[in-house]
C-alpha cells in the first residue's frame, strides 16, 4: 500500500554450495539425506509498527512494546511458515522459533539453529551489533529494529513461487 513503510522482506539461499553450511545443516537434520538439496530462507520483519500498534499492545512499561512486537512478529512469522508449508509441494519443511532456535518440524529440542548463522554465512554484507548477549542484525531496511527467523525448505520449487507465496502472505499480515 502507498505511503505504509514496508515491513517484511526476505531472501533465499541454495546451500548445495557451501561446504561449511551443509556440515552444520547435517548437525541441525541428521535424518535428512539430501541436505545437498535444502535451502534457507531468511525472513526480516520490522519491529517499528507501520500503523498505530494494536490496543493490547500499547504498554505504560519500558519496553512492554517491544517485547510484544516481538511476539507479533513471531506469530505472524509461524502463520506464514504454516501458509508456505501448505501452499507448496515440499519433500523437506521446517522453521526455527527465533528466540529459542528449536525446530517446529522436528522432534527433537536439543537440536536447535541459531538466526545469525545464516544470516552471517550468506548476507556478510550486513553488519551485526553486539547487545548484552545478543548479536543483533543491522538490516539495510530496518536497521537494528528487525525480527529475523528462518526457513530450510527442499523439493521442486521455483523460487518464484515461493516469492510469489511470502510476498501474497507479507500483503495479508501487513496490517495484522
Amino acid at each position: 500500500m502507498e505511503g505504509q513503510k514496508e515491513w517484511f522482506d526476505f531472501t533465499i539461499h541454495d546451500c548445495s554450495g557451501s561446504a561449511y553450511f551443509q556440515r552444520e545443516l547435517k548437525n541441525i537434520f541428521p535424518e535428512n539425506e539430501n541436505i545437498d538439496e535444502i535451502k534457507l530462507i531468511i525472513t526480516f520483519q520490522s519491529l517499528k509498527p507501520t500503523l498505530a500498534p494494536p490496543q493490547s499492545v500499547v504498554s505504560e512499561k519500558k519496553g512492554e512494546l517491544s517485547e510484544q512486537m516481538k511476539q507479533l512478529c513471531l506469530e505472524k512469522f509461524i502463520e506464514i511458515a504454516q501458509q508456505l508449508e501448505k501452499r507448496l509441494p515440499w519433500n523437506f519443511f521446517d522453521y526455527v522459533d527465533p528466540a529459542s532456535g528449536v525446530l517446529m518440524n522436528q522432534d527433537n529440542p536439543n537440536r536447535v539453529y541459531y538466526e545469525t548463522l545464516g544470516i552471517d554465512h550468506f548476507l556478510k554484507h550486513y553488519k551485526s551489533v553486539q547487545i548484552g548477549m545478543c548479536r543483533v542484525t543491522d538490516h539495510p531496511k530496518f536497521g537494528l529494529d528487525c525480527y529475523p527467523a528462518s526457513i530450510f525448505v527442499s523439493g521442486e520449487v521455483a523460487e518464484e513461487e515461493i516469492e510469489l507465496v511470502l510476498r501474497e502472505m507479507a500483503k495479508i499480515y501487513q496490517n495484522q
